[in-house]
């Protein structure tokens, strides 16, 4: 929701949030191994630290998180006890998936709602890999997302205890998408997720990562996620909001890229009251290459703030950026987007474009493409569009048989569904297109149902 003002942090607000790290900690001391206990507690000292940031900090200058600080939203400690029913989980995966797939109950594991089925690869819940798979979480967990980057990731980092980690062995190829559902039921409650991914040399996976809700109660979610591609590794990364209207979503996602790796992202962006999602790639290898794919779609009093770093270490890196907006009511979309090409960087291909559409006169759109270039042999390019609907376009939707309502939906949509296009895998393509429609579309063209089944993008 939008917030015109600065609201001062108070030492209550916080403490509300520091007794929930303390009480938690010490309950769950002896379920995780001792140097994830000296991670947690150096979190929690730095957490004590760190103000919650306002908007008198740059990077959160559009973003007031004043109603999540002031809304003290205790961490839940377990599942609420009657668990979602299978058909409420069937619903947020793709139709005919097959894959792995991790189910988690407001932050917690559910393994009678999960499946694992990924051979050679590693698919579990953190809790379970601390005992099962130690060395493979300690080379990474806590190593790419500092805990002081912000007072959200101090937070997550002191609660880590329970979370997904996927890990793909050099040379495997998983050919189904491993799913990790993040479902939250309880009201007035935060979870706090951490997913680890780290792919072998020359590996490839597909990942999905769904952050929803049952229920329109007020919640939090405040996730941080590690990836870690070795050489030649190839990785497409699916990442979904679809909380409700009264939900506040707030994620981190760091991915370091070795020698030849290829990481594809999309980040859909369907309902949420706030929503901040921070991604920063580093192409830390020779010949890295990424692809960083958005979708916004905001209405009511929605907000919705993107910021994304590209990071060129490393010569010959290739990188390509397009986020969308689709604004309407008086709901506000950030985009701030950063490219740094490093001066070792050579021969660097980057470009990154932003395409909005305002659907509505009180929608804001606040967009900030930016380019760091230190390096002298490279190719890069930025831009930034916001834009309306063609009357033309309506006039013509109209001319035949739909009234003007109807048309602007479909035009939106068309707006909107190229970005769907890019992804490769087509059963998650068309879940996010069925969920795209449903949301932009809805019930206004009779019949919707039917053209829903019939599209094979």
């Amino acid at each position: 929701m939008r917030q015109a003002t600065l609201t001062r942090q108070t030492a209550s607000e916080k403490d509300a949030y520091l007794a929930a790290v303390d009480r938690i900690q010490a309950a769950e001391a002896k379920r995780v191994p001792v140097w994830v206990d000296r991670i947690r507690n150096a979190a929690a000292q730095t957490f004590r630290t760190l103000p919650f940031p306002t908007t008198h900090d740059e990077d959160w200058k559009y973003t007031n998180v004043a109603p999540i600080v002031r809304g003290s939203f205790p961490p839940t400690i377990g599942y609420a006890s009657d668990l979602p029913s299978l058909a409420d989980v069937e619903q947020r995966f793709p139709i005919g998936s097959a894959g792995s797939r991790l189910v988690f109950v407001d932050g917690r594991y559910v393994a009678e709602l999960s499946e694992v089925s990924a051979g050679r690869a590693v698919v579990q819940d953190l809790a379970q890999a601390f005992d099962d798979s130690p060395d493979l979480v300690e080379a990474h967990l806590g190593r790419y997302v500092a805990a002081d980057l912000n007072a959200f990731t101090a937070l997550n980092t002191s609660l880590i205890e329970e979370g997904a980690l996927v890990w793909i062995p050099n040379g495997a190829v998983v050919e189904e998408p491993i799913h990790l559902l993040f479902l939250s039921i309880a009201a007035r409650a935060s979870t706090h997720p951490r997913v680890l991914i780290s792919l072998g040399r020359a590996s490839e996976a597909t990942i999905v990562e769904t952050y929803a809700a049952l229920g329109d109660g007020s919640r939090f979610t405040n996730a941080v996620a590690e990836m870690v591609l070795g050489e030649g590794a190839v990785l497409e990364h699916y990442r979904v909001v679809e909380e409700s209207d009264s939900a506040y979503h707030i994620e981190t996602t760091e991915v370091h890229q070795s020698r030849d790796s290829t990481y594809t992202s999309f980040s859909m962006n369907a309902r949420a009251a706030i929503g901040r999602n921070d991604l920063h790639v580093r192409l830390a290898g020779e010949g890295a290459s990424c692809t960083l794919n958005g979708l916004s779609v905001t209405q009511a009093e929605e907000h919705v703030d993107n910021h994304t770093l590209i990071d060129h270490i490393e010569p010959h890196g290739t990188s390509r950026q397009l986020y969308k907006g689709v604004l309407d009511d008086q709901s506000r979309t950030v985009f701030n987007g950063k490219i740094i090409v490093r001066p070792d960087a050579q021969r660097t291909d980057a470009q990154q474009a932003n395409r909005n559409l305002l659907l509505s006169e009180d929608a804001v759109l606040d967009t900030k493409p930016q380019l760091e270039i230190l390096a002298d042999d490279v190719k890069c390019t930025h831009g930034a569009t916001v834009g309306q609907l063609d009357d033309e376009m309506v006039f013509y939707l109209k001319s035949r048989g739909l009234n003007d309502e109807p048309a602007r939906a479909i035009l939106t949509y068309g707006f909107a569904s190229d970005v769907v296009a890019s992804v490769r895998d087509r059963s998650v393509r068309v879940h996010l297109d069925r969920l795209l429609a449903q949301r932009l579309v809805g019930g206004l063209v009779d019949g919707i149902d039917e053209v829903l089944e019939s599209i094979d993008v």
